[in-house]
């Protein structure tokens, strides 16, 4: 994991260098939007999240829970689901 951590910041950071080499000017502009792109991007999970949980609730009042009579008939091979 930290290994991962150290790789990707030396990619950001050798990523960040040649654009700077390339076009200092872009490489300004592309930093500045970085912050807006994050809020957004915050704002837009956050939203999701909460709607994915009150579908989440709503599919659930629709299936209802399997009925199990006999946990111990459950397992026997009698009762097994048959095979196709």
């Amino acid at each position: 994991m930290l290994l991962n951590l150290v790789k990707d910041v030396l990619l950001i950071a050798g990523t960040l260098a040649i654009l700077f080499g390339m076009n200092t000017r872009l490489a300004v502009t592309a930093l500045v939007v970085i912050p807006g792109i994050v809020l957004v991007s915050v704002a837009f999970r956050a939203r999701v999240r909460g709607a994915h949980r009150a579908v989440r609730r709503l599919l659930a009042l629709l299936i209802p829970p399997p009925v199990v009579r006999n946990s111990a008939n459950a397992l026997k091979p009698e009762n097994a689901a048959p095979l196709i």
